[in-house]
């Protein structure tokens, strides 16, 4: 569909750059984020009212055809009064109010590189890298002060240890990572 049924004056100008402090206005709220997984996953212009359906069956745990009616009603004019205009004002969708359709725009890409998604049991990857060094430091420092059995290792051990422990940290990381991407799999990251 594209972007003709924009306005002239915003089709003309162009996109600006999304604003730091609007996506994490955007972001804060699970209901925004959870529309923009699902037009991420979608590509495509969406209509409001299958948004609706899946937001709100994220939000009850169920299938989308099983959602109750008032359920997906209460998403549905959330979205109408509330986080479309949002997205729409912060430049990460289009919003057809009157054919009520929405499609995803090229800036809404920016947003993944400001989300660090924690579940609640993880710590963040960057708390995690400290505690890596920290634990690799306390083993050279163990071993150069003449810890047995620390001693009988050679240097080229360590180093390979430590080589070991971030590569394989790091690969867990990315992969970690890339699940956790608004758009990416089925549920959306809380």
């Amino acid at each position: 569909m594209g972007t003709a049924w924009l306005s002239p004056l915003r089709a003309s100008v162009g996109p600006e750059p999304l604003d730091e402090e609007a996506i994490f206005r955007v972001l804060r709220n699970k209901r925004r984020r959870y529309a923009l997984h699902y037009l991420k996953q979608r590509e495509e212009v969406v209509s409001v009212g299958d948004l609706a359906e899946q937001i709100a069956a994220w939000e009850t745990d169920t299938p989308a055809v099983e959602v109750a009616a008032d359920d997906r009603k209460r998403v549905y004019i959330s979205l109408l009064q509330s986080h479309l205009p949002t997205l729409e004002d912060a430049g990460m969708i289009d919003f057809d109010d009157e054919n009520s359709v929405v499609e995803l725009t090229d800036e809404a890409a920016d947003v993944d590189i400001y989300v660090e998604l924690v579940p609640e049991q993880d710590i963040q990857w960057s708390t995690y890298y400290v505690g890596v060094a920290a634990l690799s430091a306390g083993f050279l420092g163990a071993a150069w002060a003449g810890v047995y059995p620390l001693t009988e290792l050679q240097p080229l051990v360590w180093l390979g240890f430590v080589v070991a422990l971030f590569a394989s940290s790091s690969v867990v990381h990315h992969v970690h990572q890339r699940r956790s991407r608004l758009g990416h799999g089925g549920v959306p990251p809380e």
